[in-house]
């Protein structure tokens, strides 16, 4: 790979890198990949449960590369500027002030797991856990954006958005329950639910 030296919006390098994992056994996702295209990259971190993806304005030779979410924390503690530079001279490799070596590993195709829009009318269950995350990252990027959108993608992926901005979204993956019910089920919890609350009012207003 060439040298060069480019200049990423931290706030965004920021809230992708929420979804880096902390998985010691997956250290190929303690990271968040850059992923050069032409006049853009891709930066893309996820954990399997979490996948954050944002175009940037970089141009960067060569092939992807892992830079570690350990270096990443410790380049933005503190940093204030809107902008912050990426480089490669030689052998170093730096973000900031912060010198790192390049996660040796290999990121998965992250677009291969890219949902079907169509809901088909199937269930999901969410970690809340993971949707928190999401809108610490939309608070991250600020403006109006800092209100999340979660488009239900029935049993796949779901697909989250950022109001007004179209070089980032993530994806949330659904999570297996042992409460997993069917629309019937849940159609029943809540009709009976409602009757009830419904009926202890008629009764409040009768006395």
């Amino acid at each position: 790979m060439s040298d060069f030296s480019v200049t990423l919006p931290a706030d965004i390098l920021r809230a992708v890198a929420i979804a880096c994992s902390a998985e010691e056994t997956r250290y190929y996702l303690q990271g968040v990949s850059v992923e050069p295209d032409g006049a853009t990259s891709h930066l893309v971190a996820t954990d399997g449960h979490r996948l954050m993806v944002a175009r940037v304005e970089a141009i960067i030779p060569g092939e992807k590369f892992i830079i570690p979410a350990d270096a990443i924390a410790r380049a933005l503690k503190g940093h204030k500027a809107p902008g912050i530079e990426l480089a490669r001279r030689g052998d170093a490799w730096q973000l900031g002030d912060t010198l790192f070596r390049p996660i040796d590993g290999s990121f998965p195709a992250w677009h291969r797991v890219m949902p079907d829009l169509t809901s088909k009318g199937e269930l999901a269950q969410f970690d809340s856990g993971y949707l928190e995350s999401f809108r610490k990252a939309a608070a991250l990027i600020g403006g109006r954006a800092s209100h999340p959108h979660l488009h239900h993608c029935g049993a796949s992926p779901a697909l989250v958005t950022f109001w007004g901005r179209d070089n980032i979204f993530g994806l949330c993956m659904p999570r297996r329950s042992d409460d997993a019910r069917d629309v019937a089920a849940l159609r029943f919890l809540i009709d009976g639910m409602t009757r009830k609350a419904t009926d202890a009012a008629a009764r409040v207003a009768a006395e």
